[in-house]
């Protein structure tokens, strides 16, 4: 990133859906990603083309309410990732396993996150759900959780800081 023609000291990372947005902001030369995603639900053919097998055990073994929100926050923590390595959509997403380290029960906090590349390296980050979404942080190094520097009204989780 440039301000003013001069490389900044920061990295960030951006989503957008369904009218709502999220900026990350961290130092610069961490690998950071960031995701939004509506909780809705999802073919067992989107599940089958990009998730892989062990993240398809894990949403057979969710509640069937439970399944829609457990899609998006494997999806939300796979774009996260993917955004991370400067890949995006290029990468197969099953290259990119999510693993939720909490019960989806609490909605109100954040709650850990691990993605793991390929094998060799982890992503670690934050995910939580705000209304009807589900943002997803991640970032190497481990990030703390994200802050929330503005909220107006009407504004979807605003702009957070991943320190």
């Amino acid at each position: 990133m440039f301000w003013a023609g001069k490389s900044a000291a920061v990295t960030i990372s951006l989503s957008h859906r369904s009218g709502a947005a999220l900026c990350v902001v961290a130092e610069a030369g961490v690998q950071l990603g960031c995701d939004l995603e509506l909780i809705e639900p999802r073919s067992d053919a989107f599940v089958a083309d990009y998730f892989t097998n062990e993240e398809q055990k894990l949403l057979t073994r969710m509640p069937s309410a439970d399944r829609p929100r457990m899609l998006a926050l494997l999806w939300s923590g796979k774009e996260s990732a993917l955004k991370a390595l400067h890949e995006g959509m290029r990468l197969d997403t099953r290259c990119v396993v999510v693993a939720p380290e909490a019960r989806l029960g609490d909605v109100r906090g954040w709650s850990p996150l691990t993605v793991c590349y390929s094998r060799y390296q982890d992503f670690h980050g934050w995910w939580r759900q705000a209304d009807d979404m589900v943002l997803a942080v991640v970032a190497d190094p481990s990030p703390e959780a994200p802050i929330l520097l503005e909220n107006p009204p009407r504004v979807l989780e605003g702009l957070i800081q991943c320190a």
